[in-house]
């Protein structure tokens, strides 16, 4: 079992089920890791930066590219267990989605809400999304 948590530019990981954490990766300090979502099996985990991108990692956590580069409030990040596939909603804005491991980004749901948070089944066919302080919404 893989854990993954971001705070202050830095990303961590457990494998011990959160008992013990170890520095995974070193980015900018300024970053605000705003969420992450990993796979089932902790290979690929994703994470968003709030006024920053998307990253990514296909090696349980142990390189990180930037997945998405426009710079927007992203709020929460959500993959399937497989990991094939994400969504992710900035605040403000519209609920993005990649059916192909982070490789390419495009807008899924063109509503701009407030967007505040947002989950998808293991197969990531079902998506959820709440709004803040509103209601909320289902893919199906």
């Amino acid at each position: 079992s893989v854990a993954f948590g971001g705070l202050g530019g830095f990303i961590y990981s457990s494998i011990d089920y959160g008992i013990t954490w170890n520095t995974a990766q070193t980015f900018n300090t300024s970053l605000n890791w705003a969420s992450i979502a990993v796979s089932g099996n902790g290979q690929y985990v994703y994470s968003v930066v709030e006024g920053g991108f998307i990253y990514s990692s296909q090696n349980y956590g142990v390189d990180w590219n930037v997945s998405y580069n426009s710079a927007l409030p992203w709020l929460y990040i959500a993959s399937s267990s497989s990991g094939q596939y994400i969504y992710a909603v900035a605040v403000g804005g519209s609920i993005y989605m990649s059916a192909d491991f982070g490789n390419v980004w495009n807008i899924s749901n063109n509503n701009m809400r407030k967007w505040y948070a947002i989950a998808t089944s293991g197969s990531g066919q079902i998506v959820y999304a709440v709004v803040d302080g509103g209601s909320i919404y289902s893919s199906n």
